[in-house]
């Protein structure tokens, strides 16, 4: 799988309050775009771009496709298990989010 990691404008994750300023998408070639679902690499909260790429809350329950649905479980399973496990996560170095 080749992964694309896109800079992005600085801002506060709206869950969390950690910096993001960059979107790695889970599918090849994937960039970020307005609606695009994202879940934070920090807390896992699941979010959306909204109007001029903000960061907008979001539910998984809000993705209509069953396939985008599965990926995003996946994605919010597995930083949640990182930060159970690890006391130092996120690591300070990543500061993305994942679309």
């Amino acid at each position: 799988m080749l992964t694309t990691t896109t800079r992005t404008r600085e801002q506060l994750c709206p869950s969390c309050g950690e910096l993001v300023d960059a979107a790695t998408g889970f599918r090849d070639g994937a960039q970020p775009a307005d609606g695009s679902f994202v879940v934070c690499i920090a807390c896992a909260a699941v979010m959306r771009y909204g109007a001029d790429f903000r960061l907008v809350m979001a539910s998984i329950d809000d993705v209509d496709h069953p396939e985008d649905k599965a990926h995003l479980q996946l994605i919010v399973d597995a930083i949640s298990t990182l930060r159970r496990r690890n006391a130092t996560w996120p690591p300070r170095s990543r500061r993305e989010v994942i679309t």
